[in-house]
């Protein structure tokens, strides 16, 4: 159970402001066009109970309204709380607020984390913020004004004074108190999985646990601690045995949080239908989000749609606007939009005011940008591992790269001339020509590589990997 903090100071502001019932006629209006909205009104918003008379303590109504996401796979309409409004002269409750810091991870070092293994696994905490209690005096300061009957009218005697039980959603505290509640447990109820004791149960096939052989031992709740942003939880590992680990403690380790993790979807088809459907991922056209990414599963691909402009004759403002209109927080997409930022520094060095039209000569520019810029995805791989063969068989007269212990500009280009099969049937070493001669090579140890040619020896022939000479600082012992 947790508390909000408040300067005492400027409640005096705060505890006076009694918000009217305009702003429930407009949500009636909205919650009427929709019959989902009205079966979900119905039912009242999530842990609140009846606000008890009023007494000469502080109290705050917080205003509302229903924002509908049709491309939403859980939860299509949301009741939003504006713990921002104000009447003039008065405080709103979030300037009365402390926010707490910003213990959030950062979304670019989680989605790096996310890219750098070969499985992904991802869930949500379902109504995040509604599992954590709010303490009794904390409680009327999130008052709000509801209906008895939604099919009727707001009416005087149609209208009911409620307040949350728990933390809503739209406080500046909120992430904070949500994010500290769950930290709190994760450092207090430690989670550690000994891989070396997964062998006691073997799980289906192709799915069971490591050998007794392994004595790793991992913490998951660090994990969880640092791939989680606000109800977002993302877990990786490189063996799909793995998987199921991870879905069932991480299962349990919420459970005991009293908090619902759902959602789970993973790149590993095998098991994701081994997950039960309540916990799955409603499969769909839609690609899930990694965190504003769209990621397709399936595929294991993640991309960034460049929307398409037609402004004709841009102001500066539409110019910027349309400039940040793609969210890419690893700058995946930043060389195609050079020129676009080159056209705003252009712009920005003319003067012009925010809504001016951007001056005729620079027009030419804007027409080649929206000419050739026209709406498409950049979709790329989501692991950065290279897969070597995963996805596909080799076959002979194909060039690759051959890793080795050395550093990587050291690696010597190869053409596969046979391939190895093993007794069962699977291909798991080649024969490679390279300069030197032809060697035999493990397939873990190829990388392919994408070369057209009418002539692949010959290419491998004369076009060794480049030798990177260290430069003359490094020689000297400078750290470069």
């Amino acid at each position: 159970m947790v508390r909000t903090i408040y300067h005492q100071t400027l409640l005096i502001g705060a505890r006076k402001q009694e918000i009217k019932g305009a702003h429930i006629h407009a949500m009636w209006s909205s919650l009427s066009r929709c019959d989902f909205c009205r079966a979900d009104g119905a039912r009242g918003p999530p842990h609140r109970e009846a606000a008890k008379d009023f007494t000469a303590g502080k109290s705050y109504y917080i205003p509302h309204r229903a924002v509908i996401k049709n491309d939403s796979a859980t939860t299509k309409t949301r009741i939003v709380y504006d713990g921002s409004s104000k009447q003039r002269g008065c405080l709103s409750l979030n300037e009365c607020a402390f926010a707490g810091p910003s213990i959030l991870q950062s979304i670019v070092g989680i989605l790096l984390r996310a890219r750098t293994r070969k499985f992904l696994v991802t869930a949500d905490v379902e109504k995040a913020f509604h599992m954590v209690s709010l303490q009794e005096q904390c409680r009327d300061l999130t008052r709000f004004l509801w209906l008895k009957d939604i099919n009727k009218p707001p009416t005087s005697n149609n209208i009911i004074t409620l307040r949350f039980a728990r933390v809503p959603f739209g406080l500046t505290s909120s992430p904070f108190l949500l994010a500290m509640a769950i930290t709190w447990y994760l450092e207090r109820n430690p989670h550690q999985i000994n891989e070396a004791d997964m062998s006691l149960q073997a799980g289906p096939a192709g799915l069971s646990p490591k050998g007794p052989n392994s004595a790793k031992t991992t913490c998951l709740n660090e994990e969880i601690r640092k791939n989680l942003y606000v109800d977002n939880v993302i877990m990786t590992c490189d063996d799909e045995v793995e998987l199921m680990d991870l879905y069932q403690n991480s299962k349990s380790t919420f459970d005991g949080m009293k908090m619902n993790l759902r959602e789970y979807q993973t790149n590993h088809q095998p098991t994701s239908e081994l997950i039960p459907e309540k916990d799955r991922a409603v499969a769909g056209p839609v690609k899930l989000l990694l965190l504003g990414l769209k990621w397709d599963p399936i595929t294991d691909q993640i991309s960034i749609k460049i929307p398409l402009c037609d402004f004709e004759h841009p102001s500066k403002r539409q110019l910027v606007a349309f400039s940040a209109s793609r969210f890419d927080p690893l700058g995946i997409i930043a060389p195609a939009m050079t020129r676009i930022k080159s056209l705003i520094q252009d712009v920005w060095k003319e003067n012009c005011a925010w809504d001016e039209k951007i001056p005729i000569d620079l027009l030419p520019e804007w027409r080649i940008i929206v000419e050739t810029d026209v709406e498409r995805e950049f979709v790329l791989p989501r692991s950065n591992k290279s897969q070597r063969y995963s996805k596909g068989t080799p076959t002979v007269g194909q060039v690759v790269l051959i890793t080795d212990k050395t550093p990587r500009h050291t690696w010597n280009m190869g053409l596969i001339v046979e391939l190895e099969t093993s007794k069962d049937g699977e291909i798991r070493s080649a024969q490679v020509k390279t300069q030197t001669g032809i060697f035999r090579r493990s397939i873990n140890q190829l990388i392919p590589l994408e070369v057209s040619t009418k002539d692949p020896e010959n290419l491998v022939k004369k076009s060794p990997v480049p030798r990177i000479q260290p430069s003359r600082a490094c020689k000297e012992g400078v750290s470069c």
